[in-house]
């Protein structure tokens, strides 16, 4: 009987690692890569440029985002400048990339992607959540790049330098079931969740398909491409560890903007130490403004698109003055 089972399983395991092998490889063909494939030393990474005129925009996206995360904005902001946004080492159509995954070296293959692409400065970076954090280093890193930063709800360092129990314990849980995620889809694990999320109504389900909804309905199956890959989960599992590490970092090295336009954009409702948490920021350049949004979720990209075009516009308008 057990003999039985165990070639049951065993013919299950290999149809479901079938299945999502050829789903993947029909996935490949399906969706090229909008934009172009750049080398950044043994590895490629996606690159989508739009517009013309300076200065350049370069959309840098949340934890688990990729270029798809900025399509309701970048079309918007090309009508005024050119504008690229781009996927990480592990996300969206770029490579993998070394581990581990820290904030020093996701700054440098920007840096790279940009130079090797021929991409002029200066720059206008827009960094949401995690991308804030590389945009304020490569700033702080190579001022002479930087013409202007737009900040959306971008966490502050302080938060994830010196973590108390319950955020210590959400980032090992937050790494440790990106890891596992990561082994199941292997064998196709995350392709059949994202197909439960239409279904089913946990708290987990809801959240994944509250942000699907979020988003325009023309790239709702490429974004479930990229969640169900190996490389994406543990590209995400990495970076989950790293937080506290590339947090120390930035807040090593974070100095005084001067006088770079700046615009730092906030979720509704602030609690009074993000709202200082932000302030703080915003005084980082003599011409810095603090923006706060209607939305309270976090996703403001995907929410209310038209206030960061508007905040980008100004920026872009500053510094052309």
């Amino acid at each position: 009987m057990l003999a039985v089972v165990a070639v049951l399983a065993f013919l299950l395991a290999a149809s479901a690692y079938l299945y999502h092998w050829l789903a993947s490889r029909r996935e490949r063909h399906r969706f090229p890569p909008p934009g172009k494939l750049i080398d950044v030393g043994g590895y490629r990474m996606h690159l989508h440029v739009l517009g013309e005129g300076g200065p350049t925009v370069v959309l840098d996206s949340a934890l688990a985002g990729s270029s798809l995360s900025w399509s309701k904005i970048q079309p918007e902001v090309a009508r005024f400048t050119k504008v690229v946004s781009y996927d990480r080492a592990g996300f969206g159509w770029s490579d993998r990339g070394p581990h581990p995954r820290t904030l020093h070296h996701m700054t440098l293959e920007l840096y790279e992607l940009l130079s090797n692409a021929d991409v002029e400065g200066p720059f206008v970076l827009v960094g949401h959540s995690y991308g804030g954090w590389i945009a304020q280093l490569l700033a702080s890193r190579r001022p002479a790049l930087v013409a202007g930063l737009v900040l959306v709800d971008t966490p502050h360092p302080r938060e994830w330098v010196e973590p108390g129990s319950t955020q210590r314990a959400r980032v090992a849980r937050g790494a440790r079931m990106a890891r596992l995620a990561a082994f199941g889809a292997r064998f196709g694990v995350m392709r059949a969740f994202l197909q439960l999320v239409r279904f089913r109504s946990s708290s987990e389900h809801n959240r994944i398909a509250s942000l699907l909804g979020k988003t325009p309905a023309s790239i709702r199956p490429q974004l479930r491409s990229f969640w169900v890959r190996r490389t994406t989960l543990e590209a995400l599992a990495s970076q989950i560890e790293n937080a506290p590490e590339s947090a120390a970092l930035l807040a090593a090295e974070t100095t005084s903007l001067g006088d770079i336009p700046l615009i730092v954009m906030t979720a509704a409702d602030p609690s009074p130490q993000r709202l200082d948490d932000q302030l703080s920021t915003v005084a980082l350049s003599r011409s810095g403004r603090h923006v706060i949004a209607e939305t309270h979720d976090h996703w403001i990209p995907l929410e209310e698109p038209d206030l960061v075009v508007q905040a980008i516009r100004d920026v872009v308008a500053s510094v052309r003055a």
